[in-house]
Order: structure tokens, then C-alpha cells, then sequence
């Protein structure tokens, strides 16, 4: 299964270009190593020359309808071109499959790649002290609707809830944060949608061959080692993520 969301990653890397991620540095990366020296913007009425050379017929395709008039469509790319875009967006799909199943965090049955296309709003919890408010994992503005309500029944707060659901360890952080990253207009975002899997509450506190500690032990440690997150919720893996779309959200 995960080989073929491999494969669909690629595909959809390959297929087409994400305007939305001009904020990005990875997908800048992506798009050089394809040979596409910079994203196609618009300038003065003309296409930005820097890509256009690496293109023919390139004016004669749709413009996304976002502030930067990027274009989405690659089918006037020169076949070269196309084929460096889709050996690029390979390796990509390669590093980014192999650390979210070197995890183990997602139930690998009926995973898949989507699109998300707006308008919609997914959101991620995160700590402040430990600067990863952008990261790959969110989840739908569904969930966080079903956190409000079931929350209050269970006598416990949102955050505590949405912990539990997302089986986020307790040595990742405080989880004191909430972030909204919101799509309108034609914006649309490449990502794995998987089901979490049950984890531990706190997760392995281990130390490396150079001697680095991996997880921080608190005083409960010991007393929870072994109780697990429920998890069973979707979640989704962003590979690329444009962080000016991220805005810091209160909690409910």
C-alpha cells in the first residue's frame, strides 16, 4: 500500500504544478532540480523569463487565479522538461514516503494521496518553546468541530482531546499552540490522508551512537510508560507547506 501512495505522490507532483507553495523553499528545490530555474509569475503582463525559456507555448495556458497569477498546467512543457519534473518529483515522494513510515504513526490500509483543494481549512497543535509550528501533520476543521462538542462530554479540555485522537506523545511538547492553514480561492495542496494509528503517551526515549538524547523523560515517565494515545483519526501529511498561509488561532 504505501508503495502505491508512492507512486500516486509522484504522479500528482509530476502531473501538474502547486501555486499555492511559492512560499515554499522545498518546491523551489523540487522545481530546480527539474530544470525550471524559477516559478512561472507574472510580470508587467509577460511570463517571468527566467521559466519561460525552459518552456514552449507557456502563455497559451491558464493562469491560477491567486495573487502571484501563477500557472498550474504543465502540458506545454517540452517533454524534457516534463521528464526531469517527474524524476525530481520521485525522489521527493521518496524521502518524504521514507520518513513518515520510518514513523509507524499511520495505518498503512487505505491511506492515499488527495488534493486539497479550497476552499478548507485544516489546522495543527504545536508547542511554542520547541519552534514546530510547521511541520507535516494536520487535521481537518471536522475534527476540531467534533473535539468542541465531544470534549465537554468526556470532561476534558479541546487541546487534551485533540491530543488523544491524534495520539501525539507527551515528550513532543506542551501542545499549548493552535494553527489554521486556510486555502481559498484556487489554492489547492498535495498530502497523504491516513488514519492514526494507537501510540504510545510517551514515546521512546532513546540516545543515538554520537550520544544524543531522543525524547525528554518528565516525572510521569515512569508511571505512564505503556499507556497508549487512542488515535483513529485522520490526519493529513503535508510534504510541502506554504507558511504564509499559517496563522496562530485561539483555542476553543
Amino acid at each position: 500500500m504505501w508503495d502505491v501512495v508512492q507512486r500516486d505522490l509522484t504522479e500528482i507532483l509530476s502531473s501538474r504544478l502547486f501555486p499555492t507553495l511559492a512560499s515554499d523553499p522545498g518546491y523551489h528545490l523540487l522545481l530546480r532540480n527539474a530544470g525550471l530555474t524559477s516559478i512561472p509569475e507574472a510580470l508587467g503582463g509577460k511570463i517571468d523569463p527566467g521559466f519561460a525559456k525552459a518552456q514552449k507555448d507557456w502563455s497559451h495556458t491558464i493562469p491560477m487565479k491567486t495573487s502571484m497569477n501563477l500557472h498550474a498546467s504543465i502540458r506545454n512543457l517540452p517533454p524534457a522538461t516534463r521528464s526531469k519534473l517527474e524524476t525530481a518529483a520521485r525522489m521527493c515522494a521518496q524521502l518524504f514516503m521514507a520518513d513518515l513510515t520510518a514513523l509507524e504513526a499511520l495505518r498503512e490500509r487505505r491511506a492515499k494521496v488527495v488534493v486539497l483543494e479550497s476552499p478548507i481549512t485544516i489546522y495543527r497543535i504545536w508547542d511554542s518553546s520547541k519552534d514546530n509550528r510547521i511541520k507535516h501533520w494536520w487535521f481537518s476543521e471536522h475534527l476540531l468541530r467534533l473535539a468542541k462538542s465531544q470534549s465537554v462530554t468526556e470532561k476534558m479540555s479541546v487541546r487534551d482531546w485533540l491530543r488523544d485522537r491524534l495520539a501525539v506523545s507527551l515528550n513532543f511538547g506542551a501542545c499549548d499552540q493552535l494553527s489554521q492553514l486556510a486555502l481559498a480561492g484556487a489554492a489547492a495542496l498535495p498530502a497523504v490522508e491516513a488514519l492514526g494509528l494507537p501510540m504510545p503517551q510517551y514515546s521512546a526515549i532513546v540516545r543515538d551512537a554520537g550520544g544524543v538524547t531522543r525524547g525528554t523523560p518528565t516525572r510521569d515517565y515512569w508511571d505512564k510508560l505503556g499507556a497508549t494515545f487512542q488515535g483513529q483519526k485522520t490526519q493529513y501529511f503535508l510534504p510541502f507547506i506554504p507558511p504564509d498561509r499559517i496563522r496562530d488561532v485561539t483555542w476553543p
